[in-house]
């Protein structure tokens, strides 16, 4: 990510990790586009996450840490449901897994490998 927010990627582009169009590799750095400015981003090992400044999450890459079906080529905004309507002020994107934080406190976990973080108490 630049300092002007604008995120590039490059490398290994198996299973669409690069949020490219195509899942080849490339050392060439290539801009990915939202609808938003973006505040953060994360990467995982085969996953990527974005949040905007808005509170809204992309996600891109392999699995079911994605929030989405299958794979992804490119970024896929997460349905705002999923998250309650709340705005997502942080996200993480782990091996197989991703968590994102709302604005209201509550902490939201998605994907496999779900076992390896503590469980609620509710």
């Amino acid at each position: 990510m630049t300092k002007d927010n604008a995120v590039y990627t490059s490398g290994l582009g198996e299973n669409g990790r690069l949020g490219q169009s195509s899942s080849g590799d490339t050392d060439l750095p290539t801009r990915l586009n939202f609808d938003s400015p973006i505040a953060s981003i994360s990467c995982g090992t085969r996953h990527s996450l974005a949040v905007t400044q808005d509170g809204a999450v992309y996600s891109w890459g392999y699995s079911g840490a994605l929030g989405v079906e299958g794979s992804s080529s490119g970024p896929v905004k997460i349905p705002q449901e999923y998250f309650k309507g709340h705005k997502i002020i942080s996200a993480s994107a782990a091996n197989d897994f991703s968590v994102a934080l709302c604005d209201q406190g509550d902490l939201y976990a998605w994907g496999e490998g779900l076992e390896q973080l503590p469980q609620s108490t509710e």
